[in-house]
């Protein structure tokens, strides 16, 4: 029986994780002013967050996001560098020893639907990309 706090602890870890030469900062929570690129966020949000899946043993699935962004380079060598982030954060979400994140999930999944968009919400032009985590967890059933 994890809480959404538990959850996003344990997905922060994961990415905390990985090493900062490919992820200089890392936050759990959405940051306005990063102090370095490429950077993710990690962050409770899906649509919607929370979905009861099944009434009888109270499975509920916790969809998170993280947030990575990075800075636009118009070039084969910065397109390189951001598929690397890319492929080492999946990588490292989807190995084994996180399939239940230490026991506090039933199942944890890493679904990479979205699309690359271009901002400048960060004071210079950056692409974002969230990558969509869900995680099963079963809830206590009270009276």
């Amino acid at each position: 029986m994890s809480s959404r706090q538990t959850i996003h602890d344990a997905i922060g870890d994961i990415v905390d994780g990985i090493s900062t030469s490919i992820i200089p900062v890392k936050y759990r929570y959405p940051e306005s002013s990063p102090t370095q690129f490429p950077a993710t966020f990690t962050l409770f949000r899906g649509s919607p967050p929370e979905r009861k899946v099944d009434t009888i043993t109270n499975e509920v699935i916790y969809n998170f996001a993280i947030v990575t962004v990075y800075p636009i380079d118009e070039s084969a060598t910065g397109y390189q560098k951001w598929l690397l982030l890319y492929d080492t954060l999946t990588d490292e979400l989807r190995k084994d020893d996180y399939q239940t994140l230490s026991g506090n999930a039933i199942d944890f999944m890493v679904e990479t639907n979205g699309q690359p968009v271009a901002t400048e919400e960060f004071a210079q032009p950056c692409v974002m990309l969230d990558i969509r985590v869900t995680a099963k967890v079963l809830k206590s059933i009270t009276a």
